[in-house]
């Protein structure tokens, strides 16, 4: 952007764009953050709680039902044989080894193989509830670098060209990327929008607008500010969705177990009729 600024001589004013873009990055970053905090927190201490009940409570289960020799349901063997896993030293051991070797695999590959790059990226933008916070703030910073650089005189295959670096998103770029070579043909920029499925319907209308009106850079900041108050909404939606989810997860994890390590009790009964 400074050297698009440099080329159109408005350098100043670009700088100034460049602040705001800034800013409003990071309050986008800053909501997508708060939003996942309270899930990653309450997803912790479901972890935590299902270990220590593993570790510290059904060895008790199980000390109980071998002195009275109740005969154990599948689904409670399954949970013992998991304590007596997460019990033995040398097999947490291989686990912790396994799943950081995962992570470690994963980040790597991530960032060497472009197979398993694209995959994740198409992951991330299709994960429920998230997915389309995150699109929604790619399409608000893509759409307000357009409209400052398309504002600012700058020509639409530079303009396009600086707005896929705003997101690392291999599926956004490349689409952008085609779009950046499909307008030399003379197509319109709502109709090339409109041919890429990564992009909503609404974006390329508001597009379509703005081109019958000869003001697209007027239309971007529209289009810009539009997915800017999508962004809140969606923060406030998933927060709404993510906390009683959240805690009925976890009751529900605890419920399982304890229903789990109190069957064969049930089941006495039974035995003894």
């Amino acid at each position: 952007m400074v050297k698009a600024g440099e080329s159109s001589g408005t350098l100043a004013l670009f700088l100034r764009k460049i602040v705001d873009l800034v800013e409003k990055n990071i309050k986008i970053v800053k909501d997508i953050k708060g939003a996942l905090t309270y899930p990653l927190i309450l997803l912790s201490v479901a972890g935590l709680v299902t270990i220590i009940m593993l570790v510290k409570v059904v060895p008790v289960f199980q000390e109980i039902y071998e002195s009275i020799g109740v005969p154990l349901p599948a689904a409670t063997q399954k949970v013992i044989a998991l304590s007596e896993f997460l019990q033995d030293p040398s097999r947490g051991g291989l686990l912790f080894l396994f799943i950081v070797t995962t992570v470690t695999s994963s980040i790597y590959l991530n960032k060497k193989v472009y197979a398993v790059k694209k995959f994740f990226h198409t992951l991330i933008l299709n994960i429920p509830a998230f997915g389309p916070l995150v699109k929604k703030s790619i399409y608000a910073k893509i759409s307000l670098v357009l409209a400052n650089l398309l504002g600012a005189g700058v020509s639409i295959i530079e303009a396009l060209d600086i707005s896929s670096k705003v997101t690392s998103n291999l599926l956004v770029r490349e689409a952008i990327g085609r779009i950046q070579k499909e307008i030399l043909t003379g197509k319109n920029l709502s109709t090339l929008f409109a041919s890429e499925k990564i992009f909503p319907l609404e974006f390329a209308e508001f597009m379509k607008v703005g081109e019958k009106t000869g003001s697209v850079d007027e239309m971007f900041n529209s289009i810009s500010i539009y997915y800017e108050a999508e962004v809140d909404n969606a923060v406030g939606a998933l927060k709404q969705f993510i906390e009683p989810v959240m805690i009925v997860l976890i009751g529900g994890i605890i419920a399982a177990l304890l229903l789990t390590l109190y069957q064969p009790i049930f089941n006495m009964g039974q035995v003894i009729k």
